[in-house]
């Protein structure tokens, strides 16, 4: 007789067998549906083939970064290895501009109270609303997987903004060991439509952390500590006493208003671009224990000088309408009318 054809199949099936199932225990699965264990055995050679290659693209561009910066220390120690004698005189400058640089307390006479009961007074310090961050109702985008496959960037999610506040506002502003260990974020940017729900993440944060809420929008502003030096004692007495009872959220609404390309005849008394240039100070001197939070909201963000704009606030959150899940999931259904009776 001629060898058989399906030999060789029947031994590597019953190979397969006393290897996999001989000795498993299926004492659980009665109806013999799928086995999961096997599943991911499968599926997670596939990932770990697929995350090699993103690890070897990352590891070849870190090394091209590290290559780079290499060259540039020796570029720049081969200049000053030049340049020895000019070396005296910059270390006497920059000793000069130290000294100029140091704060002073402007208010080193006056007690914590009293410049709290001043903020107060002058609707700087407001009271947050008792909003938690589990309120802010959205779901996933569970086609913004599909969307990427595609090269196309989804609209971020209502769940997709909540983590994000959770991330850079509310754990590092709620626990000290999360603000020393985490990367230092000092300001975040809230952009969207209006009424989606931007100050109420605002107050949300607050309500989380016990953060004190400080209000330096344009309009909350306007009028009060007039001239350059009054700006310069309203901003050090914010600070004070936001570094004294932190964690502190310092809330600029409508804050393309202080980045204006050109402001309005209608607001130009109002002065919307007093703290243009010191915002930028504010972010310097904010040291890495200092749990305070810049937090500033727009609608408008196109009528900012883009730039400057986007140097002062390091994260940026854009805030979407509510997607058709999310709205679906916040309705609550027809209502039921009651019972005829005969």
């Amino acid at each position: 007789m001629s060898p058989s054809v399906f030999l060789h199949t029947i031994e590597e099936g019953n190979n397969m067998y006393k290897d996999m199932w001989k000795d498993k225990d299926e004492s659980w699965n009665f109806l013999q549906d799928y086995d999961p264990e096997l599943i991911k055995e499968e599926k997670r050679k596939e990932l770990e083939s697929e995350i090699r290659l993103q690890v070897d693209e990352l590891m070849r561009q870190e090394l091209k970064n590290l290559k780079l910066a290499v060259n540039r220390e020796k570029e720049l120690l081969a200049k000053t290895g030049k340049k020895k004698g000019g070396k005296k005189a910059k270390k006497k400058k920059k000793g000069k501009k130290q000294k100029k640089g140091k704060d002073k307390d402007l208010t080193a006479d006056r007690t914590i109270e009293s410049l709290y009961k001043e903020l107060v007074e002058e609707g700087l310090l407001i009271q947050a609303l008792k909003v938690n961050l589990s309120d802010y109702i959205g779901e996933y985008s569970y086609l913004g997987t599909t969307l990427r496959h595609l090269s196309i960037e989804p609209m971020p999610s209502l769940l997709d903004v909540r983590q994000l506040i959770a991330l850079y506002g509310v754990l590092p502003l709620g626990s000290a060991a999360v603000h020393e260990n985490a990367p230092l974020v000092k300001s975040l940017l809230l952009a969207g439509p209006s009424g989606v729900g931007k100050k109420m993440l605002v107050h949300a944060i607050c309500t989380e952390t016990g953060a004190n809420l400080f209000n330096l929008s344009a309009a909350n502003i306007a009028g009060k500590y007039p001239g350059k030096s009054g700006l310069q004692m309203m901003l050090h007495v914010v600070l004070k006493v936001a570094r004294q009872l932190q964690p502190s959220v310092v809330w600029i609404g409508d804050t393309e208003k202080t980045f204006y390309k050109k402001v309005p005849n209608a607001e130009r008394t109002m002065e919307p671009k007093r703290l243009k240039k010191q915002l930028p100070k504010i972010l310097k001197l904010l040291k890495p224990n200092d749990r305070i939070l810049i937090v500033g909201t727009t609608r408008r963000p196109f009528d900012a000088e883009l730039q400057s704009f986007c140097r002062v606030y390091q994260k940026i959150i854009l805030v979407p309408r509510p997607d058709y899940a999310s709205r679906y999931g916040e309705y609550p259904g027809p209502p039921t009318l009651p019972a005829r009776s005969n």
